[in-house]
């Protein structure tokens, strides 16, 4: 992320994932809790590993990776 004041680029900023997300991948388990229609739980993952990016449930400890990421977001 680029800081800029007065048209100039005063500093540069190196986005980081967060240790947790939550609410925005879901798990790829279908048994996982966080995939029942009457429980009403967020999914959350730990990041395991930025590169190759390697997401775990925080429930049923199912990894999901990059690739089922990038999957979910293009069926929307």
């Amino acid at each position: 992320i680029n800081i800029i004041r007065d048209y100039k680029v005063v500093k540069k900023v190196r986005v980081k994932l967060p240790r947790i997300i939550d609410g925005i991948v879901k798990c790829s388990n279908p048994n996982c809790i966080t995939n029942r229609p009457r429980e009403h739980v967020k999914p959350r993952f730990k990041v395991v590993s930025e590169e190759p990016l390697i997401l775990q449930c925080l429930y049923c400890e199912r990894y999901t990776t990059r690739e089922d990421v990038v999957k979910q977001f293009k069926q929307l």
